[in-house]
């Protein structure tokens, strides 16, 4: 059941929905360490959100409009998952309305094989003015979900931040770090060279390949500032 959000996304990123591993489906992007070791969960959460507000700002530093996109799991009729979970998105700060669901079956043999019919997953935009409060609120949701904290938005299987207009993409995945894509090459190639000491090392040597302009541009990849966060 296509001819909603999905429509907007296929136009602009060419796929129905995204893929759920957002970096080793897309041309271009940077896959972000988060939280890193931090273990107790207030320090873990907090190192996460302080980081991903920093890329976050950078990369929407031109952006006036985005659009939160989210996910979840169902049966082929609705339950309230997805309001239960817009209404607990609202309680902490996102208080724009999502349109929606665009309908996709997963074609899942155990659910058939168990419940007698196909899972499905929903999808649901919602367009947004940048703001701290709803950025905070979405990258709240994203996080919580791995961290013992409350409040949690519990039904959510996948939350990702996109300017459909300048075509680009984030998807904080939980507490471990944050995908970032573009159409264009060029648009990510500031955000490499200035936030590149936060870049997952484990697909640290495809990003250089991609991105790097010049061997002092490799060298510096430091985030310096009197506020910086480690």
């Amino acid at each position: 059941m296509y001819g909603g959000p999905l429509v907007s996304l296929n136009d602009a990123f060419g796929w129905q929905g995204f893929p759920e591993a957002l970096f080793y489906g897309a041309d271009n992007a940077l896959r972000f360490e988060l939280a890193g070791d931090a273990q107790d969960g207030p320090l873990r959460l907090l190192r996460a959100m302080d980081r991903a507000r920093v890329i976050t700002s950078e990369i929407f530093a031109s952006s006036e409009t985005l659009t939160a996109i989210v996910n979840h799991y169902d049966g082929r009729k609705r339950t309230r998952r997805g309001a239960v979970s817009f209404k607990k998105l609202a309680e902490i700060g996102f208080h724009n309305s999502f349109v929606g669901p665009d309908r996709v079956p997963q074609y899942d043999e155990s659910s058939i094989s168990k419940f007698g019919e196909d899972l499905y997953c929903y999808w649901y935009t919602a367009d947004f003015c940048r703001s701290e409060r709803s950025m905070t609120a979405l990258l709240w949701a994203a996080f919580a979900r791995d961290i013992p904290v409350s409040p949690k938005v519990r039904w959510l299987e996948r939350i990702y931040i996109a300017d459909i207009a300048r075509k680009i993409v984030i998807h904080p995945y939980d507490s471990r770090g944050m995908d970032v894509i573009a159409a264009e090459n060029e648009v990510l190639v500031p955000l490499y060279e200035r936030l590149g000491s936060w870049l997952l090392p484990y697909d640290r040597e495809s990003m250089d390949a991609k991105f790097r302009r010049s061997p002092v541009a490799n060298v510096q990849h430091s985030f310096e500032r009197p506020d910086s966060i480690t």
